[in-house]
């Protein structure tokens, strides 16, 4: 913008209003808050005003728009200059421009759309006309008039505006607003008139009005209506808005897990403690589960209303303590279920889960016993007293390695070291074996109140393994015990051996070996990042219902918008940052012809006009946004998915909750696709590449083969297709997707706004919360201009028209 320009100025009978360049763009309207404010039918934006490289242009904000510059339509977007003349509803706007300023001067005639004055009627008096002079004060003159026509005057005056005021309330609409809740915060009427509120009601005037209610802890409702005596109330509903539950859980080990289920099904999982957000008002169900304790399960109520609630319980453990005693004392206790010691010697106190359990009494000497008991969750007893009978003759029998297992005549009694009771005067034979090494075989006979160690040494038998890492430098464990770097060959036991390779910034790799004596293994151990893994368990490519076909998108950081100093920029390309954290999955192709069919079979295809845009593989074109919306519902439902827009046809809105519906790309999801593809670098000009003209037969465009169709068209380029092209008939771009640069234009998921917010990164931005338009994406057939072929290029609408189709986005899980 230049430094030049100071000021556009609107002149209005003897009224001056005065616009600095850092307000702009300025937009005329009828609407109240238009900044050039008209008569006309109430609540329109029609256009706005802005400059680029300090030259100021005027661009309509509604198809087709009611403003015409010089007598024509103002179609698109132009620039200004003096002399020109801006109408609209019978109001005129002389242009005159010089280096500094911008003067719009409104012509005193009279529009249609103001208030007629009254008429007044003819004197009763001789009928002599009477003329104006110019009335010259002087200091020598005084003159008295007589009072009595003056009160005369305001008496009739004020009876004329009693008569106006009766006649505006009895001629005037009662409506009554019903609202829910009952008595929201903020309630906002703008249109032809400003309503009189009474009581519960309020008195309109017939036409449209734009009514907002905004109240806290629910979304705001904006409505259009139109009052013309045909309803005695308007009924109007704001959407609650979600609320977060914090969830924690005392005396629970880190796998605790939580579930709410609402009455409609709809599951919220998470690990606690956790705060479970975009949870709708009503009643849940809860689940809670921990290893090691009874499940939960109850019920909780959500205020939502964008409210947080807290809410913390303990479980009950499913286990139960029992005092344990021997006679005499210092007895090992052993769970005979696994072979787990659970007291080193009584009195003691053990941990038993619930239900039967077998326990095994051992002291050195001593006869071993084995009890039977029966355990209650959350509970604590104490078991009899276990008299343990004296041994005869007692073997210890240790080993190494120890923890073999150790059988005597043939029979399993346990890992060394272990200390076993026999009857004396008779032949054992005692065995002892171990993963990876020979067994050893022993024959014992002892006397009565012998107590003997035997102690065994294993024979190793090993086998050597190789090792070889990627990358070379990373760690190499062996039962957790570090064993070097890069590729090496160890002899180890002929068991099972845990390898682990490790290396910061890696995902750990790991795998069980068995060596083989006299054999050497080779393991390749290739270790990858979190990325690289998180991305490999990821299908790139999945299909959909009514055979739609999508690519999948990972996340990632870029500008989006367009720099000041790039060509054939326009005022809503403002240059912000965003960042997507969510993968998606995009369609490959936009929505065709037979695919719209299957969900509506009389949709006017347009092959009427142009006869090459009806066939089945072509994409939809005459579709509105809600038609959009609508589809992906359809779908939604067909594959039992949760729909990501609610409310009836015709006033489908965007769910506030994230669902794993099908929807349309939001605007970032199409830049991010269209313009960057994953890389890091500048973002794309054209679909094509940085420069103008396409390369050959690369994208559906108005070209020379559409000549007879079109005024304006690209020369010297030739797509083959006189107006839309059978999706995929170009090549796609680097993510496998086709014609995001051309074929027809795409409605996108985002309410329209010209300014977007630029203050930090946005993250994952789904557009403003309500609007009337939504944005428009990507170029057509019939665009020849090098300003809307660029992939920056913004605009928007609710209506379908020949030129505008849309693809779906499915979400991932």
């Amino acid at each position: 913008m230049s430094d030049a320009f100071n000021a556009i100025v609107w002149r209005h009978g003897a009224n001056e209003v005065r616009f600095d360049v850092e307000a702009l763009p300025i937009m005329i309207g009828t609407v109240s808050a238009a900044d050039i404010r008209i008569s006309g039918p109430g609540g329109q934006s029609i256009a706005q005003i802005d400059l680029v490289d300090g030259k100021p242009f005027v661009q309509p904000l509604l198809r087709p728009s009611p403003m015409t510059l010089d007598g024509e339509v103002l179609s698109a977007t132009r620039s200004l200059a003096s002399g020109q003349q801006l109408s609209a509803f019978d109001v005129t706007l002389d242009v005159q421009h010089d280096a500094t300023t911008l003067v719009l001067t409104q012509q005193a005639a009279a529009s249609a759309f103001e208030t007629v004055p009254p008429v007044i009627a003819e004197s009763d008096d001789d009928g002599e006309s009477v003329s104006a002079t110019a009335w010259q004060p002087t200091v020598d003159v005084v003159q008295t008039r007589s009072k009595r026509p003056l009160v005369i005057g305001a008496i009739v005056a004020a009876l004329a505006l009693f008569a106006a005021v009766i006649g505006w309330i009895t001629t005037a609409i009662p409506v009554r607003l019903e609202t829910s809740p009952a008595q929201p915060a903020v309630v906002r009427i703008d249109g032809p008139s400003s309503p009189i509120q009474l009581a519960d009601r309020y008195l309109f005037r017939k036409g449209v009005y734009t009514i907002t209610l905004q109240s806290p802890g629910y979304a705001d409702l904006t409505q259009r209506v139109e009052i013309d005596g045909s309803k005695s109330a308007l009924v109007f509903e704001q959407r609650p808005l979600p609320g977060a539950l914090i969830v924690t859980l005392a005396d629970a080990g880190a796998d605790a897990r939580v579930a709410l289920t609402a009455t409609d099904g709809s599951r919220h999982e998470a690990t606690l403690p956790a705060q479970i957000d975009g949870l709708l008002p009503g009643s849940y169900t809860l689940e809670a589960a921990a290893a090691g304790f009874v499940d939960f399960a109850g019920t909780v109520d959500v205020v939502g209303l964008g409210k947080t609630q807290q809410l913390s319980f303990a479980l009950v453990p499913d286990a139960a303590q029992v005092d344990v005693v021997s006679e005499p004392a210092g007895a090992t206790v052993t769970a005979l279920s696994d072979n787990q010691v659970l007291a080193d010697a009584t009195p003691a106190t053990i941990t038993l889960a619930a239900g039967r359990q077998r326990v095994l009494y051992q002291l050195d000497g001593y006869k071993p016993v084995e009890r039977t008991y029966e355990v209650f969750a959350n509970t604590r007893d104490a078991a009899s007293p276990v008299v343990l009978e004296p041994a005869d003759a007692s073997l210890r029998v240790t080993s190494r390695p120890s923890g073999a297992s150790v059988t005597l005549n043939g029979s399993y009694s346990g890992r060394t070291p272990l200390t076993l009771a026999l009857e004396p005067g008779r032949n054992y034979d005692v065995r002892l074996s171990s993963p990876g090494h020979a067994a050893a075989s022993r024959r014992v006979a002892l006397r009565s109140g012998q107590q003997r160690n035997l102690d065994i040494r294993l024979d190793a038998r090993l086998g050597d393994v190789t090792i070889r890492t990627v990358p070379v430098d990373a760690e190499i464990f062996v039962n957790g015990e570090s064993r070097g770097r890069g590729t090496l060959t160890v002899s180890l036991p002929a068991e099972p051996q845990r390898i682990t390779v490790r290396k910061p910034g890696f995902v750990d790799w790991e795998k069980t070996v068995t060596p083989r004596p006299g054999f050497t293994q080779t393991v390749d151990a290739t270790l990858k990042t979190p990325q690289q893994v998180a991305e490999a368990s990821i299908k790139q490519a999945v299909s959909g219902a009514n055979d739609h076909a999508f690519r999948y998108v990972r996340p990632g950081t870029f500008k989006q918008g367009s720099s000041r100093r790039e060509a054939n920029r326009r005022a809503n390309e403002v240059l912000h940052d965003v960042r997507i954290t969510r993968a998606y999955y995009l369609g490959v192709h936009e929505v065709t012809n037979a695919q719209f069919s299957a969900f509506r079979e009389n949709h006017t295809r347009g092959g009427d006009v142009y006869p090459s845009i009806a066939g089945d593989n072509n994409p939809v074109v005459n579709v509105s946004w809600q038609d959009a919306a609508a589809y992906c519902n359809w779908l939604s439902e067909k594959d039992g998915l949760q729909p990501a827009y609610t409310g009836e046809y015709g006033s489908l809105l965007p769910n506030p909750v994230r669902t794993d519906g099908y929807r349309l790309p939001t605007e970032a999801e199409w830049v991010w696709a269209a313009r960057y593809e994953g890389a890091s670098g500048t973002a794309k000009r054209y679909g094509w590449g940085p420069d103008m003209p396409p390369k050959k037969e690369s994208v559906n465009i108005a070209d020379v083969t559409a000549e007879d169709l079109l005024t304006n068209i690209l020369r010297g380029y030739r797509d083959g297709f006189p107006a839309t092209a059978p999706v995929g008939s170009f090549s796609p771009n680097a993510l496998g997707v086709h014609d995001l640069d051309g074929n027809v234009s795409e409605w996108l998921h985002d309410y329209y706004t010209g300014r977007p917010v630029t203050s930090g990164p946005q993250i994952d931005p789904r557009g403003p919360a309500a609007g009337e338009d939504h944005v428009i994406r990507g170029p057509s057939w019939r665009d020849a201009n090098a300003g809307r072929l660029r992939l920056a290029y913004r605009d928007f609408g609710k209506d379908g028209d020949i030129q505008t189709g849309f693809r779906i986005v499915k979400p991932t899980p």
